[in-house]
């Protein structure tokens, strides 16, 4: 769990923490219906000229948008950031030992010839799409507009990143599930279950938030650190590789086990929220979408009144950011207060679009504003 964004800044950059890819837990499948809110009264292109000339979006008018003031708040007060930390600072080194693995890895990766590094990543690709995982599941009829919307707003992140160059390109998965991954060869699948059903997101900026975190993962290069571990592991994934035909799907299926590794996974999922929410934060959206998203997905910590039970939970919660796919719900929420905070300091005349409009009629937040 992130206690602390001391020195983090708001602009996009590298950092020296890497984690496996694994699935992010998320939803989509609702009928779009038109919204009754309020919308400005500017035309698309109006808009897109208002934006061009002051250099700022989302627009002052848009009213699905939040001001500076609405970010405001005190993580420190939450329920969510108070975790003592001396009891288990233990724990935390193994962490750290695997971020040395992981960095060390990526200097591997980095040395390699770029077209080599290329082909690799594209031949994992190719064989974990064609694993019974994915079967007849993928880019199927009728998800073309949610496609065509959610790599706009793939794009619309990597314009504001600090490789604005890279192109990524989106999938969408027939799954009600709420997921969605990053895979080698800068591919982010997204599960219908993030767009509609019973636990859909609500706005554009908590999809956003979403995708920030899997676009951070590929950005950081996480999915070829998470090859280059499976690699080194095993003499087997470097067979399957070379195989010219297709492999037994059980070998792909070890492969891509491999790859999703939890003690080394927990430290990128943390640096990908932290590099994905400071996208959401550069591009205009509201941080505090993704911190909401993820309250309404947990109950509200209560304090134990027993000291010995408090300590055997911050242990079980450490534990579960060691060696589990992902931090703690309420690590991730503290990191999205953090990151509001300090976004209404930085910015606090700004405006951080929602976009409710935007996600029910899948029209991306740069094409329109409401």
């Amino acid at each position: 769990m992130v206690s602390s964004l001391e020195g983090w800044s708001l602009k996009p950059r590298r950092r020296s923490v890497f984690v496996l890819p694994t699935f992010l837990m998320l939803s989509c499948t609702q009928q779009a219906q038109p919204s009754t809110s309020a919308r400005t009264n500017k035309s698309p292109q109006q808009q897109a000229k208002s934006v061009a000339k002051t250099g700022t979006w989302p627009p002052a008018d848009a009213t699905e948008s939040s001001s500076a003031l609405a970010l405001k708040n005190n993580p420190k007060r939450s329920p969510y950031c108070d975790r003592p930390e001396a009891p288990i600072a233990l724990l935390k080194d193994m962490a750290d030992g695997a971020d040395q693995i992981l960095d060390s890895a990526l200097g591997e990766i980095h040395a390699l010839p770029p077209g080599k590094l290329k082909a690799l990543a594209q031949k994992v690709q190719k064989l974990a799409l064609k694993s019974e995982a994915f079967a007849g599941k993928l880019n199927r009829p009728g998800t073309e507009k949610a496609r065509t919307y959610l790599q706009r707003l793939v794009d619309d992140l990597i314009e504001v990143s600090d490789q604005p160059k890279r192109k990524l390109k989106v999938m969408v998965q027939r799954d009600s599930s709420f997921n969605a991954f990053a895979l080698p060869g800068d591919l982010v699948v997204v599960n219908t279950g993030l767009l509609q059903g019973k636990e859909a997101l609500r706005n554009e900026a908590e999809l956003v938030a979403i995708l920030g975190h899997e676009v951070a993962h590929v950005l950081l290069e996480h999915p070829m650190v998470a090859l280059h571990y499976a690699l080194r592991s095993t003499r087997a994934a470097k067979d399957i590789l070379e195989m010219e035909e297709t492999p037994d799907p059980a070998l792909v299926a070890g492969l891509l086990s491999l790859m999703r590794q939890p003690l080394l996974s927990t430290a990128q999922e943390r640096a990908a929220d932290q590099e994905g929410l400071a996208l959401v934060v550069e591009r205009g959206y509201n941080p505090m979408a993704g911190a909401k998203m993820w309250m309404r997905r947990t109950p509200k910590p209560t304090p134990q009144a027993d000291p010995l039970g408090e300590l055997l939970k911050v242990t079980e919660q450490v534990l579960t950011e060691s060696f589990g796919s992902h931090p703690p719900t309420p690590g991730r929420i503290c990191t999205a207060l953090e990151v509001a905070r300090e976004a209404s300091e930085r910015k606090p005349m700004a405006r951080f679009y929602d976009g409710k409009t935007n996600l029910k009629r899948l029209i991306p937040g740069s094409q329109q504003v409401f």
